[in-house]
């Protein structure tokens, strides 16, 4: 089967011939029919290496990073036996893939092939939406890591799932009540999922960005008020829309090497307002006028409780729903519902589709064309 990796010394998208996957535990093996590329995190891994900004250690390290590396590694082992396994890491392949290369994409849909007879809901054939899950034509996915997907909502949509599972969480932390404003600063598709997100929650949504396209198709999806960020300037402008008062929370969805966002964030909210942190940003926070809003400042991870544990992912333990109402797969199950109740709207977003053999390509156009791009859908065939 052939799956899309990045080459982290090159910077160059492969597509690779590897084996099939083996249904190995709680879960299902699904036939991939759309993969989302996800235009911020995995472009901008992307030009990190064509700049030369991975050090070629970090380069050869698995993606979640070294640290992470390092606390798994000596966690399960002795320190020096960890130490040998990091420095064979460095030098060996792998499964017949070459150690330079790291498994791309985490938002995707397909048709279930094979499953475990243990899950009682699901059956050959059942359309399934998949978080955290690769491009690639065959994926082995965990229970906890899909949800099922009915007829009325089509597989290019339930793509978006992990992708809308971010926008919620973010949305989520911001904790918004019905008649509240939130700004939303960046619209690119997590900003524009947060926006619709927000909308259904009962917020009045102002949103901002710096590319005029993208805010048309905001403003055609429901946000209240859009602001070009080169043109105007976004803290006056959500000042006027509050009355003065300021937005309840701000959301940041963009990606910057500097703590701009931030700073204008605070100057954007009221007293005691929050700012939750999606986006990729430069995290400099300044005392004084934090003090003196009474502000919180909350980071969203990802996908919701879940992300990140081991026993949850991979073997579908699940955290109890009267303890933990909203986990990485309940959350992907209510995106799913607000997309089948035609509540969301994600089919506006698609701007390119290209067959799977075509991925530098699909790649190429995010990066040469950042403005005018959203959502880019590798396509696979069906091949049961």
């Amino acid at each position: 089967m052939k799956q899309v990796f990045l080459d982290k010394i090159t910077g160059k998208i492969e597509t690779e011939d590897i084996p099939l996957p083996v249904l190995s535990g709680k879960g299902c093996v699904v036939n991939t029919q759309y993969s989302v590329i996800s235009s911020g995190t995995e472009t901008s891994l992307i030009l990190k290496c064509r700049e030369g900004k991975i050090s070629k250690i970090k380069r050869m390290m698995p993606e979640d990073g070294i640290l992470s590396y390092l606390k798994r590694k000596i966690k399960s082992r002795s320190l020096i036996k960890s130490a040998k396994s990091i420095a064979s890491s460095l030098n060996q392949e792998s499964q017949g893939v070459s150690g330079n290369l790291v498994p791309l994409g985490y938002s995707n849909a397909g048709i279930i092939i094979e499953n475990d007879p243990k899950i009682s809901d699901i059956n050959i054939d059942d359309k399934v939406a998949c978080g955290g899950i690769r491009h690639a034509e065959f994926n082995y996915v965990p229970s906890n890591l899909f949800t099922k997907v009915p007829e009325n909502v089509d597989l290019k949509e339930a793509s978006f799932s992990a992708l809308g599972c971010i926008a919620m969480q973010g949305v989520r932390r911001a904790d918004v009540k019905i008649g509240e404003t939130i700004a939303i600063i960046g619209q690119g598709l997590i900003g524009q999922l947060a926006a619709q997100l927000a909308r259904v929650s009962g917020a009045h949504t102002i949103v901002s960005d710096l590319s005029s396209w993208k805010l048309g198709i905001s403003k055609r999806l429901g946000a209240e008020k859009v602001v070009n960020a080169l043109e105007t300037n976004a803290v006056k402008e959500v000042l006027k829309f509050t009355n003065g008062l300021g937005a309840d929370s701000v959301i940041i969805c963009a990606s910057s090497s500097t703590s701009r966002p931030i700073k204008e964030a605070i100057q954007m909210v009221r007293d005691k307002g929050k700012i939750v942190l999606v986006g990729d940003v430069k995290i400099e926070i300044p005392r004084e006028p934090f003090y003196e809003k009474e502000l919180d400042f909350l980071i969203s991870r990802s996908y919701g409780p879940g992300r990140y544990d081991q026993l949850y992912e991979q073997k579908g333990l699940d955290y109890p729903l009267d303890q933990v109402r909203w986990t990485e797969n309940r959350n992907m199950e209510e995106f799913i519902r607000l997309l089948s109740e035609g509540k969301l709207n994600v089919k506006d977003l698609i701007t390119h589709e290209f067959d799977i053999s075509n991925a530098q390509e699909a790649y190429d156009t995010i990066i040469n064309n950042p403005n005018t791009t959203l959502g880019v859908l590798l396509k696979f065939d069906q091949k049961k």
